[in-house]
């Protein structure tokens, strides 16, 4: 079930434009953003969210943010507020026709602040996290491709990074519901009915741009590949089939890239960390194989332990390890 912060980001990021949704707890005019655009890797993300208030004038905030290269380059956010004057206007009127005297102009400063306390209760400060989490989503969806199970990008959605995906990863969408995608640009996705090998090969497609309805080939997709053209990923496999037990350290370079678990080539134990930066990763393998798939340049591949029957490779080429 989608919570309302989903809508909130949906509204921002596909439309339409959603009014008195409750956020962060506060009503919202979500409007869909006016730039949502990747040049490379820039991404831009410009938009209004107005902070909806019975019986007042909307309260409006202007955003935009600048990624590059992952991080967060420029943010701009400001606020017009157009509920603070009239309301200190009408308390002025009402105060002033109930005790039949006028308030002095410093006094209607101070009602309409305090006013605007009780009606907003720091909104200013709600409506600033609401913009960074769409800022960050639109950052998300233009390194990411989007599955829908309905065409024309309907349905239930999920979002894939850049990786491979199978069935068991379809925790959204479901095996074999895939009908729509939306591809970015610099995005490549190939879509199989199977996995590649398996079926035939025109059961696979490669896609560069948004498909508002699969080829048929392709219906009952159980098999995604997602890359980023200007971020290439790779992959990096430490076998230790042959190993009693190997400790291993992997990590990036500063800057370069992320790391995730590949769980189609190698397993999952308790004993795999991978840092919150998503740059390091630790484990051991004793008998079998890890798997990892990055982006970036590897820094450091650091084996201890029975190393000398541990066989690493990254793109399926074996490597030395990297200290």
């Amino acid at each position: 079930m989608s919570t309302n912060i989903d809508k909130a980001l949906h509204a921002a990021l596909e439309g339409p434009e959603i009014q008195r949704l409750k956020v962060y707890g506060h009503h919202w005019n979500v409007k869909p953003a006016d730039v949502l655009r990747r040049e490379g890797t820039r991404v831009r993300v410009e938009g209004q969210l107005d902070h909806s208030v019975r019986m007042w004038d909307d309260d409006h905030l202007f955003y935009k943010f600048t990624f590059k290269n992952g991080k967060l380059e420029e943010q701009d956010l400001q606020i017009k507020e157009k509920g603070l004057g009239q309301i200190a206007g009408i308390v002025a009127n009402a105060v002033g026709k109930f005790v039949d005297m006028p308030i002095p102009p410093e006094e209607i400063s101070k009602i309409g602040n305090k006013l605007e306390n009780m009606a907003h209760n720091e909104w200013q400060y709600a409506i600033q996290k609401l913009a960074l989490r769409i800022g960050l989503e639109g950052y998300r969806r233009m390194h990411s491709i989007t599955a829908y199970t309905k065409p024309r990008f309907g349905g239930v959605s999920q979002v894939f990074s850049p990786g491979v995906y199978e069935a068991s990863d379809f925790w959204a969408v479901g095996n074999d519901r895939i009908a729509s995608l939306r591809v970015p640009p610099r995005m490549k996705v190939l879509v199989c009915k199977h996995r590649p090998g398996v079926g035939r090969p025109e059961e696979c497609k490669t896609y560069t741009k948004d498909r508002p309805a699969l080829d048929e080939e392709v219906m009952g997709v159980s098999y995604l590949s997602v890359e980023d053209l200007d971020n290439p990923g790779h992959t990096l496999v430490i076998d230790g089939t042959e190993a009693q037990r190997a400790e291993y350290t992997v990590r990036l370079k500063e800057g370069s890239g992320w790391l995730r678990k590949d769980a189609h080539r190698g397993s999952i134990q308790r004993s795999d960390k991978i840092s919150d930066d998503r740059t390091t990763a630790r484990g051991i393998v004793g008998g079998g194989k890890d798997a990892y798939q990055f982006t970036g340049d590897l820094e450091e591949v650091r084996l201890s332990g029975d190393e000398q029957q541990v066989v690493i490779k990254v793109d399926g080429e074996p490597v030395e390890a990297l200290h």
